[in-house]
């Protein structure tokens, strides 16, 4: 996902179920925009736009949004609205979940933001590899923060909020 305020972009990295939708929501929440949730368009010059998209967050993040049909991972579909702006990257956050309750912030290897933005990438062309890769090395040239939301659900909207404050 991605989450915008003051004209600068925070773009969010994580493997699948890792806490990236929950995150944007809790940004929105706390007056950030959401540009996207899932899929995020890294430009050349590092800015970045989202691709619009009904967000799904976990239903103990956002109680009482309508539940998805079928859903195995009980996602809700909250009210939010995604801001269709273009804005310059000036942090990467990778997201994961922690065994502690109360989360925590860390400092992140660049290989592992490349890595982890080139498995981000949706390559359909194998001329497309060359430019994932290169945007990857980019953006690892950025700022990085692991954020390890809290094991209580009850405490991660406002960790969220308060990090992502502290790390802007």
């Amino acid at each position: 996902s991605a989450v915008a305020r003051d004209n600068r972009a925070v773009l969010v990295l994580g493997a699948t179920g890792r806490g990236k939708s929950t995150v944007g929501y809790a940004a929105a929440a706390g007056g950030w925009s959401l540009l996207g949730d899932d899929l995020i368009v890294v430009h050349p010059d590092l800015t970045v736009v989202g691709v619009h998209r009904i967000p799904h967050v976990p239903s103990d993040v956002a109680t009482g949004a309508p539940a998805l049909d079928a859903d195995f991972r009980q996602r809700v579909t909250p009210d939010l609205s995604l801001d269709p702006g273009t804005y310059a990257v000036t942090l990467i956050l990778i997201v994961d979940h922690s065994l502690s309750p109360t989360g925590a912030i860390e400092s992140v290897r660049a290989i592992d933001v490349a890595q982890l933005a080139f498995e981000s990438c949706a390559i359909s062309h194998p001329g497309f590899a060359a430019v994932a890769l290169e945007r990857a090395g980019d953006l690892a040239r950025l700022p990085a923060r692991r954020l390890l939301l809290p094991a209580d659900p009850a405490r991660r909207i406002s960790f969220v909020q308060v990090a992502l404050d502290q790390l802007r």
